[in-house]
């Protein structure tokens, strides 16, 4: 990898349809490897194929992750969890904790309920406060989710592409549990708000957070200043009540039905529902 910059995605390796035998267009490409930095019997990505390549193709291609990255190992999001409570293997040297302050990550918010930071890079108040490069809702390595495909265009790049390239680490302990809680969401393929599997990476939040000391600076990732340090713990907190109402509201939803919950609990629906 050139210098010491991170990939998640080293890039990309084409599949061709299993069961058939591939048309002479495809043949050529077939689980062919086109990354960054190719290695021997590997292609440079500027060489990558966009299939499809002709009507009724169902080639793919297939990301190739970092196999150092945290990303990329099956279910290491709760082993990068345990390292930081002392509970698990460490992995330490696979992760490097910025050191920007929260000062300087929420330069461009403003303060809002409960003196947390809101509106960061353009995003509204009703999307709720962030934290770090991972915290917040619609709040991916430190940047508006929702700009993110704009600025991955502009740079002529896929959003996966874009992402790897800017890669920004979480900044303390509390921001690494953000990290791995948008790796269970994104794994889980679920779109609905209330599915299943997202209020399991929920509940794993939720012991996550218990499992975080009240007083940041006995994390082993603490803030890095006093002022930050107020806001994690403030935010730690904040955080845990929210994931602890939307489980618990996901559970009175399936328990009694949406249209009982919806009459029966109209604030904690709306709170739930616009938050």
């Amino acid at each position: 990898m050139a210098g010491s910059r991170r990939r998640l995605i080293e890039g990309y390796r084409y599949v061709c349809t299993p069961g058939s035998k591939p048309c002479e267009i495809c043949a050529q490409y077939c689980g062919q490897e086109f990354v960054h930095e190719p290695r021997e019997g590997q292609r440079p990505i500027a060489e990558r194929p966009d299939p499809p390549m002709h009507p009724h193709c169902r080639c793919k291609l297939e990301l190739i992750e970092n196999a150092l990255s945290i990303y990329s190992r099956e279910g290491a999001w709760h082993n990068m969890s345990a390292d930081l409570h002392g509970t698990g293997p460490s992995i330490a040297s696979d992760v490097n904790f910025s050191t920007s302050g929260l000062s300087e990550q929420f330069n461009t918010g403003r303060y809002g309920p409960f003196d947390l930071v809101y509106c960061t890079d353009g995003r509204k108040m009703s999307d709720g406060p962030t934290y770090g490069n991972f915290g917040g809702q619609r709040w991916r390595f430190g940047r508006n989710e929702d700009k993110i495909a704009e600025l991955a265009q502009q740079e002529g790049l896929s959003v996966d592409e874009w992402l790897a390239e800017n890669y920004k680490p979480p900044i303390d302990s509390l921001d690494s549990l953000y990290e791995d809680h948008d790796y269970c969401y994104g794994k889980s393929g679920e779109q609905q708000f209330y599915s299943v599997s997202k209020i399991d990476c929920d509940k794993e939040l939720i012991q996550q957070l218990q499992g975080l000391d009240e007083d940041p600076q006995k994390w082993p990732h603490p803030p890095r200043s006093g002022e930050d340090l107020e806001y994690a713990k403030k935010f730690r907190a904040d955080s845990l009540n929210y994931f602890e109402a939307k489980a618990d509201y996901a559970m009175l939803r399936s328990k009694y039905g949406t249209e009982y919950v919806s009459s029966k609990y109209k604030l904690l629906k709306f709170f739930m529902e616009n938050n």
